[in-house]
């Protein structure tokens, strides 16, 4: 889980006071950007925690700066005081407070790059958790496509991995569903499945995204999603299209190839081979 405001305000060793947006505190913060420009929007990605000491601000510039950082889409602001400004200026305080922008005073004794250090040890923390939960996803897939579960296992499978449920379509028909109460929705997508020709479509239903996917299959095949996704979700179904899209195929060619046993040994029935007809079936496996 990304560190949040309220994550990094609680690291008592970091010594920060939050001035404003006690309420708020529980936004994600995406990275961290020190800037003494007054104007940092073209730098900024949305997300971060912006760090400054005010060098270039004073009571009658700070209320725009705010407007600025908020119309940027920042998480927070953390403020260096003991340095530019003793305090926050009173008008940043009050314009943040009232538009909704965290402010975090950071005293004299910490160092910025202590906060950056802080928020990437949770950034890159993350992101290794997310590489794990991706691995060991694609290994459990493939485990339960070339295990006894089959493509029904795989939707159960990943219905569980992404917290959701989990739908096979076979053009507008629901064939597969994870859990079975999962059916219910199938109506509700049939007019997207039906503009839908291939690629990935997402759209909203009950105020939750769903994720429609194409399978890479001979009969026209959708895969649906209904879960709230991050990054290493998207690359779990990604996987789970792929190994399901395989193991589809080798269901029908291990059905076609079943169906041309039995006419061949049929033929060999009704010309009179039966001997060889047995022997056929006994080579194959097949039960007699």
């Amino acid at each position: 889980m990304a560190l949040t405001l309220a994550g990094l305000a609680a690291d008592r060793p970091l010594g920060l006071r939050v001035l404003t947006g006690d309420d708020l505190l529980d936004r994600p913060i995406g990275w961290v950007h020190p800037t003494e420009l007054t104007d940092p929007q073209a730098f900024l990605e949305g997300g971060e925690l912006l760090l400054t000491t005010g060098l270039a601000l004073d009571e009658e510039t700070s209320a725009a700066y705010v407007h600025r950082l908020v119309a940027a889409g920042v998480a927070g602001l953390g403020f260096g005081v003991g340095l530019s400004h003793e305090s926050v200026p009173r008008s940043l305080v009050a314009t943040a407070a009232s538009v909704g922008l965290p402010v975090l005073e950071v005293p004299r004794e910490t160092p910025f790059i202590a906060l950056t250090r802080a928020v990437s040890r949770a950034v890159a923390a993350d992101e290794y958790a997310a590489t794990v939960r991706v691995g060991r996803a694609q290994q459990e897939l493939t485990r339960t496509a070339v295990g006894k579960g089959g493509p029904p296992g795989v939707l159960r499978k990943l219905a569980k991995l992404v917290d959701g449920w989990v739908l096979l379509f076979e053009r507008t028909t629901v064939v597969e569903a994870a859990p079975a109460t999962a059916r219910a929705y199938g109506a509700s997508l049939r007019e997207e499945l039906e503009r839908l020709r291939t690629g990935t479509r997402v759209v909203v239903l009950d105020e939750q995204e769903v994720v429609l996917q194409t399978l890479d299959t001979s009969t026209r095949r959708v895969l649906a999603v209904g879960a709230s996704l991050d990054t290493a979700g998207h690359h779990i179904v990604n996987t789970a299209v792929s190994v399901l899209s395989l193991a589809l195929e080798q269901d029908r060619a291990q059905a076609a190839a079943r169906q041309a046993l039995r006419t061949g040994v049929l033929e060999l029935l009704a010309g009179g081979q039966a001997d060889l007809a047995l022997r056929v079936l006994t080579a194959s496996g097949a039960e007699t």
